[in-house]
């Protein structure tokens, strides 16, 4: 039960650093970008101003202005690079990776769940001690979000300074 816990923790990291690379390529026209613009009104109280997104396709780029197509049957709209906040092209959708990185969170999700159902006595021949209650509740976890994630792929993002 150890080593799954010291797994689950090294796959979390891995998936950490990866995203936190960034990379300064330029972006190319007609790419999937998807551009982070601050909330036009102001918050009161201290909040921390929300965030909007903007996805569609890059039609055109200059020094001071991106040119973003949300939708193919909508005009364009230029945005200032000064308003962007952070941009991100898009890396696609892929099954498969989205299936691996379900299982994993889904096994952590699974073992917590397992190890709470254990302490409310809710205890069946199969989860007769609490490293089977964990183990079953990870197996559990990773395959059904595994599926789900496999069924509807989340798309991946590359951050681009």
């Amino acid at each position: 039960m150890r080593s799954l816990t010291i797994f689950g923790a090294l796959v979390l990291f891995a998936v950490g650093t990866a995203e936190a690379q960034v990379t300064s390529a330029p972006v190319a026209v007609g790419a999937r970008v998807r551009l982070t613009l601050p909330e036009p009104e102001a918050r009161r109280f201290g909040v921390i101003r929300p965030e909007r997104s903007l996805v569609g396709e890059l039609v055109g780029a200059t020094a001071d202005t991106l040119t973003v197509r949300p939708h193919p049957l909508l005009p364009a709209i230029d945005v200032p690079r000064s308003a962007v906040q952070r941009l991100h092209v898009s890396r696609g959708t892929s099954r498969w990776r989205s299936a691996v990185s379900g299982a994993a969170g889904g096994g952590l999700v699974g073992m917590l769940w397992g190890h709470v159902l254990y302490g409310w006595d809710l205890r069946s021949p199969a989860f007769d001690t609490q490293a089977h209650a964990r183990s079953r509740g990870a197996i559990a976890g990773s395959i059904s979000l595994a599926v789900l994630q496999a069924i509807f792929p989340q798309e991946r993002w590359r951050r681009v300074r």
